[in-house]
């Protein structure tokens, strides 16, 4: 089953367990949200002025930690859950963070993946925020994508679930060698 293709809000992974061999895979639910101006029942995503852009760029003056925070909350929310859509604010600072400010991007992934190391978290954030750093500006992060991942196994771990996606082809190898095995 493809895994974090835009536009879907389940994706399933299907790999052999952490350090495992093919066949013996697990299942890992993926969410992931895209960037619709609107959720799966139609209605605003906790926009309060309703517009995706003014609401985002307000909420980036939110603290690292506070964003960090707030996204793994959301992965761990039931879909469609006022919950959830609470917390979608995260989410999509993190998302326009990717494109306005991709350094503070990487220091908030780096924050969710030391906030919490489950399977969840560390699933949706290589499917979603790690994997678009590294499409749209992997050039820039992966000398430190190289080095992070030679000292830090979780973080292996996580670059292990992120897909090719537009990577060049040159800078998905690099990302390769570093990667753990599939889980």
């Amino acid at each position: 089953m493809p895994l974090a293709h835009k536009g879907r809000e389940i994706n399933d992974i299907l790999c052999p367990p952490f350090g495992g061999e093919p066949g013996g895979g697990s299942r890992i639910t993926v969410r992931y949200f895209g960037t619709s101006a609107t959720n799966s029942r139609g209605a605003n995503a906790v926009r309060p002025n309703g517009l995706l852009g003014k609401e985002t760029m307000t909420k980036i003056t939110a603290s690292r930690r506070q964003i960090s925070e707030d996204w793994v909350s959301l992965h761990c929310m039931p879909n469609d859950s006022d919950a959830q859509e609470s917390l979608f604010w995260a989410f999509e600072t993190l998302d326009e963070l990717m494109r306005s400010d991709p350094e503070e991007a990487w220091m908030i992934i780096d924050t969710v993946r030391q906030l919490n190391g489950t399977d969840i978290i560390l699933a949706n954030l290589a499917a979603g925020p790690l994997e678009d750093l590294l499409v749209n500006h992997g050039k820039t992060f992966i000398d430190r994508v190289e080095a992070l991942a030679r000292d830090d196994e979780q973080f292996r771990k996580v670059l292990s679930a992120v897909w090719k996606n537009d990577m060049p082809d040159a800078l998905w190898a690099r990302v390769k060698s570093v990667a753990g095995p599939c889980w």
